[in-house]
Order: structure tokens, then C-alpha cells, then sequence
């Protein structure tokens, strides 16, 4: 659905519940609803960018996620350049 920036690290989805502190399960309703963006390179792996799934809720829901900018940093900073 969506393209990570070159500087952006991209994770599996139990990565992305432990950042948003949600279960896997929510995580997949999120992907059903088509809430969040992520990359499917085949039908059992989904890959997110953690910034850009932010953004999405933060669209959809107009209130902060509780992220700490600094998780989202390391993230960026792990990232292969």
C-alpha cells in the first residue's frame, strides 16, 4: 500500500505491536480495515513503517498515539543506509 522512505526502518508486525504496546490481533484489524499502510511482499508477511502507521492513526483517530518519539528515532537510526 504504501513506500517506506530510503530512511525508514521496516518491521514485521509483532515488531509493530510491541512499539504501539497493541496485540498482533489488533494489528490485523487494523490491516483489514485498511487503517494502516504496509508493504505485502507475499500474502504471509507485512511490513510497516513505523513513522508512517503513526501518521495514519494520528489521521484517523486526531489524538497521539502513545509513541515516544525516541522509539521511533532508534527505529530510523538501526535502519540500513
Amino acid at each position: 500500500m504504501s513506500q517506506a522512505t530510503p530512511t525508514s526502518q521496516l518491521v514485521r508486525k509483532r515488531q509493530l505491536a510491541v512499539i504501539f504496546s497493541v496485540s498482533p490481533r489488533t494489528i490485523d484489524g487494523w490491516i483489514a480495515k485498511r487503517m494502516i499502510p504496509y508493504i505485502e511482499p507475499n500474502p504471509r508477511l507485512h511490513l510497516f513503517d513505523p513513522a508512517a502507521v503513526k501518521s495514519a492513526l494520528l489521521a484517523q483517530f486526531a489524538i497521539p498515539a502513545n509513541i515516544p518519539d525516541a522509539v521511533l528515532r532508534r527505529a530510523e537510526l538501526q535502519s540500513p543506509s
